[in-house]
């Protein structure tokens, strides 16, 4: 079985990487911000729709991990032993590779190999079963997928949402119309 054979084989490199599976969603959706904010708010609404679905799905399906059933010892330790199906890191990783993807943003090629080996690390840790990875990457790429198709309104949402943008906008046309006519005062309104 494809479990027993690679379980804990990469066993420090693999809990290193599952272990970023929160810090580099939140720095990609911090340099998306800054880069350009709808783009960082559709990031924001494909992770949020996936983390949704998944979460739905979990105690709905409630299949135990394989360290419950006894094939294999959990190298981390595991909250909800029964809450396998689907994968919320792969599904989370998924998303966000996807959505850097149509939105082009930053080294997206990176993003999934990335998710992959975020895959990769939950069955070699012993807390996922290799179906629970795919459907996880399943959710993530159609949630990301249908926020690219809806994009429109998850803008309009999380721009009503956002008290920091407009005034973001604002700085940058200044800082924009400043570098264009030096030694001039510039007045932009509000």
């Amino acid at each position: 079985m494809i479990l027993t054979r690679f379980h804990g084989a990469w066993y420090p490199w693999s809990a290193y990487v599952s272990d970023t599976v929160d810090a580099v969603p939140a720095l990609t959706l911090v340099y998306a911000y800054l880069k350009d904010r709808r783009k960082a708010y559709v990031i924001l609404g494909a992770l949020a729709v996936a983390c949704a679905i998944t979460l739905a799905l979990k105690p709905l399906v409630s299949e135990p991990r394989p360290f419950v059933v006894g094939v294999v010892k959990p190298l981390i330790a595991a909250d909800h032993p029964y809450w396998s199906f689907p994968s919320g890191h792969a599904t989370r990783a998924f998303a966000l590779a996807a959505s850097c993807t149509f939105e082009r943003l930053g080294p997206w090629p990176l993003f999934w190999a990335w998710a992959v080996a975020i895959g990769v690390s939950r069955v070699t840790l012993g807390v996922h079963w290799p179906h629970d990875v795919l459907a996880g990457a399943a959710v993530g790429v159609v949630s990301a997928w249908y926020v690219h198709r809806t994009r429109r309104a998850w803008i309009r949402l999380f721009s009503a949402l956002d008290p920091v943008g407009p005034r973001l906008d604002r700085w940058a046309r200044a800082r924009r119309l400043k570098s264009r006519y030096p030694g001039r005062v510039v007045v932009t309104r509000r």
